[in-house]
């Protein structure tokens, strides 16, 4: 390609990029009363023992989970270690009353099922995975737990930072863009687009281990899109070289 024309193919790939819509939608993080720390606070975390050699992962107690614009978002059931009998729900129209059944101590099959711990393999293999289209703004979702006798709704995630107490039902978020943050640098990600939810029932003497049910949120790339954009280049690409040899 010629001095001359490596100017104008750089001003088309902006050209079609600029076609392109904004940043892809990112999963968010509201930790203005969440605490930053690390599980297990408590008794082992049998999904970071199976996947990690044990070691502590860092994140937030307490945030409220959120999209940055209208996405199709993927979530994926890894497992879980926990006596009582707990799910995993979705709003699907706004009620809310979190109607549909995502996931359940069962692996979605349909009655709840007596074995008290199960996993898939991380990150490639999940014990069961759905895909919703999802809007801006609060993930709509829930864990139940114990049969429906407690429950944390997204939005109103408590933060159970200190051991023991206060023994609520709540979750603990940890982005896994770049695997699991187990390098103790007391830093973690607000936003990404990989998120693991790990449940605390607060069964077992509120054990603080928050492996009762582990499930993960993604955002899904737009293949359609991409290729829109890789087609645009290339013919903009062939346009250029024609009339550089012109």
């Amino acid at each position: 390609m010629t001095e001359i024309a490596k100017p104008a193919f750089a001003g088309c790939v902006l050209a079609v990029l600029g076609t392109a819509p904004a940043q892809a939608a990112m999963i968010n993080l509201d930790n203005s009363a969440a605490d930053f720390g690390t599980i297990p606070d408590g008794a082992d975390n049998d999904f970071l023992n199976t996947f990690a050699g044990g070691d502590e992962l860092e994140g937030y107690y307490g945030s409220q989970v959120s999209l940055s614009g209208a996405k199709d978002v993927r979530f994926e059931f890894f497992g879980w270690e926990a006596g009582f009998e707990n799910e995993f729900r979705l709003d699907r129209d706004s009620d809310p009353d979190f109607e549909t059944r995502v996931f359940g101590t069962d692996n979605g099959a349909g009655s709840d099922s007596t074995t008290s711990e199960k996993w898939g393999t991380y990150p490639g293999s999940p014990l069961a995975e759905t895909t919703e289209s999802l809007h801006k703004g609060e993930i709509p979702f829930q864990f139940l737990a114990d049969g429906g006798a407690d429950s944390v709704d997204n939005g109103d995630n408590p933060s159970d930072f200190e051991e023991g107490s206060p023994g609520e039902v709540n979750f603990f978020a940890s982005f896994d863009d770049s695997g699991l943050d187990t390098d103790l640098d007391e830093t973690h990600p607000n936003s990404g687009r990989s998120l693991l939810l790990f449940l605390d029932d607060a069964g077992a003497g509120n054990d603080d281990n928050h492996d009762d049910m582990v499930v993960r949120v993604q955002t899904v790339p737009t293949p359609g899109m991409l290729a829109l954009v890789g087609a645009g280049l290339l013919g903009l690409g062939a346009t250029v070289r024609r009339r550089a040899h012109g």
